[in-house]
């Protein structure tokens, strides 16, 4: 979503525009980083990358943090500017509050994986990716879960409408584009711009996704997040249950990114967990 800035910075000059959130959105141009930098294994985890292809389209880079005494898997789908190599905090929290097995991946353009950034790629990539992981042997016959952390909520989603997942967790995230786009405009000059969602992006259907589960959804919304604001997360879960969808939502401190780190997600997400044995 933080490529949405950059349109906005040009479209503003002009009052009262029309701005159109395209594929060009999804996933932002980013320096990679540095050759240093690496995801740090948790402690008692054991970390192996792959590359898996996809139907033609080019590989994804794939990374698993493999407990051996459990056989959990969770799925996570990082923000837009997510790369495994920088996820060493965030990864480490997800493996002590679930003590499950932690697979990831690089979006196209980063870190190896060559698939094009469309939303035809990516609406593909899900269940590829998840059948890809399943022959490889890091999906077993253990509970799955998916985790999507804001931008991330649509990939998760996307992997859990394959079937089968005991959770899906949606972090500080919307399936509404548009007032996620919104709230990222200064709020001075937000009544003079109209956001229109591009066909070829809403393709990516993340709503759809997410109801196609049938999977318990668990909504963690910061209460400070100017990005995803609790209002818009809350409307995201009413329209869920709207579809039939079962969906809980736990309210916690801080901004953007926080949620995971409080106690309330530790309990909601163990909770979960919970419920699945």
């Amino acid at each position: 979503m933080k490529a949405l800035v950059g349109t906005f910075a040009v479209s503003l000059a002009l009052a009262a525009c029309a701005v159109s959130v395209d594929e060009t959105s999804l996933i932002p141009a980013l320096e990679q980083p540095a050759a240093d930098v690496r995801l740090v294994t948790p402690e008692g985890y054991i970390q192996s990358e792959a590359l898996f292809p996809i139907d033609g389209l080019g590989v994804v880079h794939a990374v698993r943090l493999d407990r051996v005494d459990t056989d959990a898997v969770m799925l996570f789908a990082g923000g837009s500017g997510h790369f495994t190599a920088r996820s060493s905090r965030r990864l480490a929290r997800l493996a002590a509050l679930t003590d499950a097995d932690i697979v990831t991946f690089d979006y196209p353009g980063r870190s190896g994986t060559t698939l094009p950034a469309t939303a035809g790629a990516l609406v593909q990539l899900g269940p590829a990716l998840v059948a890809e992981f399943r022959a490889a042997g890091w999906i077993g016959s253990g509970p799955v879960y998916a985790y999507g952390f804001s931008f991330g909520g649509a990939s998760a989603s996307n992997f859990a409408r394959t079937g089968g997942f005991s959770g899906l967790i949606l972090e500080s995230t919307s399936s509404d584009i548009v007032a996620m786009g919104r709230n990222m405009i200064p709020a001075v000059v937000r009544p003079l711009v109209r956001l229109e969602v591009d066909e070829d992006l809403a393709a990516f259907d993340y709503f759809r996704f997410a109801t196609e589960s049938r999977a318990p959804i668990l909504l963690l919304a910061a209460r400070d997040d100017a990005q995803a604001d609790l209002a818009t997360v809350t409307a995201f879960a009413e329209r869920l249950r709207g579809a039939g969808a079962n969906v809980s939502i736990v309210e916690t401190p801080g901004r953007h990114g926080d949620a995971i780190y409080s106690d309330e997600a530790a309990a909601a997400i163990g909770a979960l967990f919970a419920s699945a044995q």
